[in-house]
């Protein structure tokens, strides 16, 4: 059904398949991304803590961190 209304909307199969290949694959990106939140060190949050690091100020220390866990997922 998903992919009849996609065919309609215009673009064709291409369009559409890239479509619901995007729609699956971002189960692996979800759960990968928050396997790599959860393996962050309690040191590296403690550390934050310590020297005041708010998102603001140091961009936060979440998204280096996350960033391999992203790859893999993608």
């Amino acid at each position: 059904m998903l992919l009849l209304l996609l065919i309609r909307a215009g673009g064709g199969m291409e369009s559409a398949a890239m479509a619901l290949m995007l729609l699956g694959t971002q189960w692996y990106i979800l759960f990968n991304v928050i396997a790599g939140a959860m393996a962050i060190p309690t040191d590296l949050k403690e550390a934050a803590t310590v020297f005041r690091f708010t998102a603001e100020s140091a961009g936060g220390a979440d998204p280096p961190a996350i960033f391999p866990y992203l790859v893999t997922g993608c």
